[in-house]
């Protein structure tokens, strides 16, 4: 006897001998998804399609091995500290996004810095690349950055013997 199967759309016409192993590998078969938190029912032959859209499948980064649901590749792709971008200053300067404050800190020649000598009254501000072209040029510190340091210094000694001095007279008026 043969039996014409049309449960859950199975159009395979199947022996009565072969039932028990048609039924345990029918591709028609409901399932439910795998993946944790999905729930969704789906025939064994449409699994590897739904698994690939599947927003609660479990994805790990390659290039940084964190785990995280489908559902949030973009979010991630977008924070992934191993993703190759570009300087945000345009200065076609490529490297992974953790190395970003590091290059804005140190390398990128077109981030805005202040002049080695902000402290003593330069009021230059411009491109990392153009500082040294300042200080060789422009700036009026520059050439008397020797006697500045020396005189730091012993402005720096005379501040801490103050303090001491200070601290010696609430000592004694105690």
């Amino acid at each position: 006897m043969i039996l014409l199967l049309d449960a859950d759309g199975c159009p395979a016409i199947v022996p009565v001998s072969e039932l028990k192993s048609h039924v345990e590998n029918c591709q028609y078969e409901l399932v439910d998804c795998p993946n944790r938190g999905c729930g969704a029912n789906i025939r064994k032959k449409d699994q590897p399609s739904h698994d690939a859209v599947c927003s609660f499948k479990v994805i790990t980064c390659p290039l940084c091995s964190s785990h995280y649901l489908q559902q949030y590749s973009a979010e991630h792709r977008a924070h992934c500290p191993e993703e190759q971008i570009t300087c945000p200053n345009n200065c076609e300067a490529v490297f992974r996004r953790k190395q970003l404050k590091q290059h804005l800190q140190r390398e990128c020649p077109l981030v805005k810095v202040h002049c080695l000598h902000k402290e003593y009254g330069c009021e230059y501000r411009g491109n990392r690349s153009e500082l040294g072209t300042h200080l060789r040029e422009s700036c009026r510190y520059e050439p008397i950055k020797k006697f500045l340091e020396i005189n730091q210094q012993q402005y720096d000694k005379l501040e801490q013997k103050m303090r001491k001095q200070h601290e010696l007279i609430v000592k004694l008026q105690r």
